[in-house]
């Protein structure tokens, strides 16, 4: 995997607000993959962005570490082209699913509790906690990268994630919700 695979598009958006919804169609209409948070979830991150950075609006993209600006500087940056060497998502490209077959041996390596696939609204709002740093795994690392795909445990305490199609089923690598 190239280094510019690992650049987190970020996009840091409020309810009901059409300019954060511009930028986001941008960024889908550009194929190019990213994490959304909601101020409203996060006021404490919203506002510490606005401090260190002087946007006071909302949408505020980031491409990797560096702040871009809002939907306007996202426009920009899509005319002049800058915007096409981060990671994109493909058409084909849907989340992992397991056979029922596969799914119904795997479980959770600790406990062993059966495993389901992770609903999108969960791994939404732990890719946003990722976003902010605030996830260690079961072996205390920091999370650094948004989950594509997991697989959630029974309790639905843990989730595994699933890198490159396969599920990471070590007790260390688990991400505790």
């Amino acid at each position: 995997m190239s280094a510019k695979n690992d650049i987190v598009v970020t996009i840091y958006t409020r309810p009901l607000c059409g300019y954060c919804l511009a930028a986001k169609r941008i960024l889908q209409h550009e194929r190019v993959a990213f994490v959304e948070v909601d101020c409203s979830d996060d006021p404490a991150a919203c506002e510490r962005i606005r401090l260190e950075t002087g946007h006071r609006t909302v949408p505020m993209i980031f491409l990797g570490d560096n702040f871009i600006g809002g939907c306007d500087d996202l426009r920009r940056l899509v005319q002049q082209g800058t915007l096409a060497k981060y990671p994109r998502t493909t058409k084909e490209k849907t989340p992992v699913t397991i056979s029922p077959e596969l799914l119904g041996l795997l479980v959770c390596p600790e406990t062993h509790q059966p495993l389901t696939q992770c609903p999108q609204s969960t791994l939404t709002e732990l890719n946003g906690r990722i976003v902010k740093g605030s996830v260690t795994n079961a072996d205390g690392n920091p999370v650094e990268k948004p989950l594509t795909d997991a697989l959630l445990r029974e309790d639905g305490a843990l989730v595994y994630p699933i890198s490159e199609d396969i599920p990471v089923l070590l007790v260390g690598e688990g991400i505790p919700l």
